[in-house]
Order: structure tokens, then sequence, then C-alpha cells
């Protein structure tokens, strides 16, 4: 900025439009519009007439900073103007609408580009996109019909991306699947990003397996993975407990040249523990950080949560001991965690002193699964009036109570010889919400204390 003040002082060297242009180009990409107004002052002062381009740097930047009514403004400058408008304005424009949210201010901008017929590829893709992220799945795959029929215009890579993307967002998967496949089948440029948005749909979807094709398919057509395919797939496997093929991608991964992220070890730690292979989850563990990736709030979760299923709560309090140390601000899912495994231990009483830290912490109030596990604690310990305590405050914090809350009250009621309270309570829920509660589990514990 300071050698452009020399430069406009100095009577001998005047700014020309070039000038002008490149140096409203960098403001805008910088996000300082006062500044760039002020120079588009300076440019009209000087008698430097702006053209196309640099109104549409100007309309191209406001609606990058979401201003799209000053980018309206500009664009009705230039028409008032007499200026002759490009595609560039255009797309700007559409894309701006749509990130404002303003679909149908969208549409009346791409039934301009159709009637003054300067649509180009990127067009398309910007206003399929927008109808996508919008959820107007069937407006999205008109257009692409439409698309194909426009001999102006072709498909390209990005357009692909959109369309597989759009529709696995939206939950069509194996429309996406079939658009993919006639897409690769025939020779079509798809890039990582394509096989990346089916990959992570059909594990979402439960279907790893599926995914494992996509990815096999990707890696067959000489298109190179990336950690987010390798994550998305890792995740696919441990979600429908195929652990072992997790293992296999996470070498592929290695073996491949691609490094592992904070994100790839998470999910495959988490992963490993849930599967009980508790060994192979600390061997994981470690290697991360000699790897030299530091430990996060999910990694320890997962660390204290397989620690507590395998029964080595001391250790698991070594690991929230390092987090308190480390500085990492703990949430309630965390503190849920370990006041379960202490819970399960029969360590309530330390459990419930976690719970009163809690209480006194910003932004970490306890929450009903909180409360669900300490009052079934109490009452797997026999301390009734601990459990009724909490039972109390979870109605006086206005905490709605749900079916697991239910089930453990009326169940520990009648494992505690109050028996009568708890079909009282039975009672009172099946007459707000029928068949909410555990009647198995109820009934064995009246049996069982009727014995």
């Amino acid at each position: 900025m300071r050698v452009w003040e020399q430069l406009v002082r100095d009577p001998g060297a005047s700014p020309n439009l070039a000038t002008y242009k490149v140096m409203l180009d960098g403001l805008c990409k910088l996000g300082r519009f006062k500044e760039a107004g002020e120079v588009w002052s300076r440019m009209v002062a000087n008698n430097h007439r702006p053209d196309t381009v640099t109104h549409g740097i100007l309309i191209h930047g406001l609606c990058r900073s979401g201003d799209v009514d000053g980018a309206v403004r500009v664009y009705s400058e230039m028409v008032k103007d007499g200026l002759v408008l490009d595609v560039a304005v255009y797309n700007s424009l559409i894309k701006g609408f749509y990130e404002a949210g303003k679909t149908g201010e969208a549409w009346k901008f791409w039934d301009s580009t159709g009637l003054s017929g300067i649509r180009d590829i990127t067009t398309y893709n910007i206003m399929m996109k927008g109808l996508f992220d919008s959820g107007m799945v069937k407006e999205a795959t008109e257009l692409l019909a439409q698309l194909e029929n426009d001999a102006s215009c072709s498909h390209d890579k990005v357009t692909f991306g959109t369309v597989i993307h759009g529709l696995c967002q939206n939950g069509f998967a194996n429309k996406a699947f079939e658009i993919l496949e006639d897409a690769r089948t025939s020779g079509k440029e798809l890039d990582v990003f394509s096989y990346s948005s089916m990959i992570n749909r059909f594990c979402k979807d439960g279907r790893p397996d599926d995914a494992k094709m996509v990815y096999e398919n990707m890696v067959k057509d000489g298109c190179k993975s990336n950690s987010h395919v390798y994550n998305a797939l890792i995740n696919g496997f441990c979600r429908a407990c195929k652990i072992s093929d997790a293992v296999k991608v996470y070498a592929e991964m290695a073996d491949n040249g691609c490094s592992p992220t904070i994100i790839t070890y998470n999910t495959l730690i988490d992963g490993l523990f849930k599967a009980e292979k508790y060994q192979e989850a600390s061997s994981l563990t470690r290697e991360m950080i000699e790897r030299g990736l530091k430990p996060d709030i999910k990694t320890y979760g997962s660390l204290i949560r397989g620690l507590c299923r395998d029964k080595k709560i001391d250790s698991a309090l070594g690991i929230w001991n390092e987090i308190l140390d480390a500085g990492l601000q703990v949430d309630v899912m965390v503190h849920n965690i370990l006041i379960h495994g202490l819970c399960s231990a029969g360590k309530v009483d330390e459990a419930f002193r976690l719970y009163l830290e809690m209480k006194q912490k910003k932004n970490c109030s306890p929450n009903l699964v909180t409360y669900n596990t300490l009052m079934n604690g109490f009452y797997e310990i026999g301390c009734i009036d601990k459990a009724a305590s909490l039972w109390t405050t979870i109605l006086d914090n206005g905490l709605k109570p749900d079916i697991v809350t239910y089930n453990t009250r009326i169940k520990g009621l009648c494992s505690c010889n109050r028996t009568p309270e708890g079909v009282l309570l039975l009672d009172e829920v099946l007459a707000r919400v029928p068949l909410t509660v555990d009647l198995e589990s109820l009934l064995e514990a009246i049996v069982i204390k009727e014995r």
C-alpha cells in the first residue's frame, strides 16, 4: 500500500487502468473493501473509465465477502453505463446469491444468462451446486439433463464432482453411484473429490464394502487417493465392526505413501478399543506420538473409554490427569466416559466427585447421561437416598427424563425393596408414554425381590 501511495503522489508516474485493476483485485482478495472503494473513487476522478473486467473484480470481491447487495449495485451501474456483461460477472453474482441464501435471485440471473447466451460450464456448475446445497435435488438433476443437451457446454471434472457430492449429501447414494460409473466407464475425467464423496456416503450408509469397491476402481483408473479417502474407509469399516478391514486400509495407506492424520489415528484407536483389541490400540497411540502427532481430546476420550472397558481404571485416571496437565478443555462427553468407567468399577463416590467438579466448570454442565449413569451407580451399591437426590436434581433442573432415566429409577427402586414406588412410577410413565419402559427388566427386578 505504501508503494501505491508513492506512485499516486509521484506526478511523473500516473497509475493507468491496468494498475488500478491490480490494486483493486488485491484489496478485494484481502477483504479491504473500504480501501478498494477509495481506489475506485480515485480511478474515476482521474478519468479512468472502469470497464467490464474492472467492475467484475469488484463484484467478485463483494460477493466473496457476503455483500451481494453491494455487488448488485455495481452490476446495476454496469447496465446503466451500457457495458457488455461477461460470464464472469454472472457467475460471481449467481454464486453470491446462493451463498446468501437468495435462491430466487440466483434463478433470475440464471435466466438472464440464457437470454444473453453467455453461459459456460462454470455457470452450470455453480448453479447445480447452489441447488444441491439448497436441497433442490430435482431441479439440480433437471439442470444436469439440460446441460447434456446444451451443445455449447460439456461436462468437466468439476461437474461430476458437484453432482456426485450433491446427490450424496442429499442421501441419493445409488443415483450418485450410477452417474459415477457412467462417467468412468465412458472415459470421462473424474477427480478424487468425486470418488471421495461416493466413498464417504457409502461408509456413512453402512456400506463399507461398496465404498472399498469404489476406491479400488479409483486406483485402477489412475486417480491418486488422499487422507480423506483413507479416513472415510477406516471409519466405515470401524463403524461396521470390521476392524481387520480397517487395519488393512491403514496399512495400505502407509504403503501408498499417504501420511496418517490425527483423524486417522483417532478413528482407528477408537475402533480397536471398541473391538476390545486393547493392546493394538495402545500400540497405535504410541506410534502416533512417535510420529509427532499430539493426542487431542478425542484421542484421550477413546483411551479413557478403552481403558475403562479393559478394567484398567487407574490407567484411565492417569490419562485423565494427563489431559488436565495439558490444559485441554474437557467436554461433557469425556467427563461422562470417565464417570461411567468409575461407576462400572464400583467407584461411585469418585464418580460423584467428578460430577461435582463438572458443576463448577463453565460450559460443562452435567447432562441427562451424567445423571442416568450416576443414578444407576448409586442404585447398584444400594445408596438409595443419593440416587433419589439425583432424580430430584434432574426434575429441578428442568431436564426431561428419557427411557434410560425411567428404567434406571424404576428398576433401582424395585431392586432396593421399594417395589410399590417403582410400580407407581411405572403406572405414571405408561399413562403418558405407553410401552416405553423396559418391562422385562422391571419384572426381573420384582421377581428377584419377591423370592
